[in-house]
């Protein structure tokens, strides 16, 4: 490969976001490389080695198109189907991280669709939380070297900065950051918790783009409004999930917000009560499941995709008959563990459109109803996941 064109990778990447370099560097690059090879019968370095040339090229899709056309390596294989496969499986999960960006314009240009790659996706989504992990456990072992006085300045700035994007994005890796950031600092500061605090109420951070009323006034639809507009209609001393639920459901502000509208609210008015009052608020769960608002969880993404990793095969559609499969024998398994309760939660559970009814508004349908989330769960699986 010609030397500039390496300089140029090597450049290119220095402007990465961390997620995409991380995935450049793991097991899992590695794994879809030797995929993609095995299926259209080329070798792993010729794979490899266009990788680095569309990074060089600034993900550019006429130097796609052209590059496989002209390459007799290529021409083996059914071209466009390898495209479609090249970008899907290593570019679509990452182009969330390149916001404006070349390749976002490439991916949107190809037409491909994240239901279309979900399995990569969410393989990458577990290689960035152990990624988290791990950098948190190294953490865990210099937290006696730490200025927690300039940790919390940093940390304030830091969400100041970049809370209203979290909340509205569908990024597990910045979600489960914060979350731990967060109660890092709260567990070792005893500053911090009134500092966020202030710092959520005075924010003017946008978080929704539609008109917004408080207090009966037109206002901004800012990170503080909303946590104001929540405790200026159930108030600031107590928060229980079915006001919140109702919140959701009957506020003038929320009616006219979509559901990734809604999910940003829950999240930061969560975030906002779990943090004031913390730790409390986080009842008798194990430190290690603590969360101050609603993630989608590490240990959820190892049960529902564990059993595929290991499993090199060479056709996604074959993956995904395969992991629906292996879901299913999980799900009578478990069900027959709770046989004597099944009567019960059918009746309890069956009046109720699950589907449309997700986050907070589930768990406090759960409560209402005495069922426990592994109940719910089991009985989900048995109907919804056949």
């Amino acid at each position: 490969m010609e030397e500039t064109r390496l300089q140029k990778y090597y450049q290119a990447r220095k402007s990465f976001p961390e997620e995409a370099k991380i995935f450049l560097e793991s097991d899992l690059y590695e794994e879809i490389i030797e995929s993609l090879a095995k299926k259209y019968s080329i070798n792993g370095d010729d794979v490899a080695d266009l990788v680095i040339s569309f990074i060089a090229e600034k993900f550019s899709w006429n130097f796609l198109s052209q590059e496989i056309t002209a390459n007799s390596i290529f021409n083996k294989s059914d071209s466009k189907a390898f495209i479609r496969d090249f970008l899907g499986m290593i570019f679509l999960p990452i182009a969330a991280y390149f916001k404006q960006s070349d390749l976002e314009s490439t991916v949107k240009k190809s037409g491909l669709k994240n239901n279309d790659y979900e399995v990569w996706i969410r393989k990458l989504n577990l290689v960035l939380s152990e990624e988290v992990d791990s950098a948190w456990n190294e953490l865990d072992k210099n937290l006696e070297k730490i200025n927690w006085k300039e940790e919390t300045i940093e940390a304030l700035e830091f969400l100041n900065a970049n809370l209203s994007e979290i909340l509205t994005a569908n990024d597990l890796s910045s979600s489960a950051y914060v979350n731990q950031m967060v109660l890092i600092l709260l567990l070792n500061d005893p500053r911090f918790k009134d500092q966020l605090l202030a710092a959520l109420l005075d924010s003017q951070a946008i978080l929704t783009p539609h008109p917004f009323i408080l207090d009966n006034k037109p206002a901004l639809a800012s990170i503080g409004n909303w946590i104001k507009n929540y405790i200026y209609e159930y108030g600031g001393e107590k928060y229980d999930t079915l006001s919140f639920s109702r919140f959701i459901s009957l506020s003038q502000n929320c009616k006219i917000l979509n559901e990734a509208e809604k999910s940003a609210v829950i999240k930061l008015i969560h975030l906002f009560f779990s943090v004031k009052f913390f730790p409390q608020s986080m009842g008798d769960m194990p430190m290690e499941d603590w969360q101050l608002f609603p993630v989608e969880q590490i240990d959820k993404l190892r049960k529902d995709f564990g059993k595929i990793l290991d499993k090199q095969l060479s056709d996604l559609n074959q993956e995904q008959a395969g992991f629906s499969a292996v879901v299913e024998k999980k799900s009578e398994a478990k069900m027959s563990s709770v046989v004597p309760k099944a009567e019960e939660l059918k009746q309890k559970l069956s009046r109720v459109d699950w589907q449309n009814i997700q986050g907070l508004e589930r768990r406090a349908l759960l409560e209402e109803l005495g069922v426990s989330p592994a109940e719910f769960k089991n009985w989900h699986d048995k109907n919804y996941l056949k």
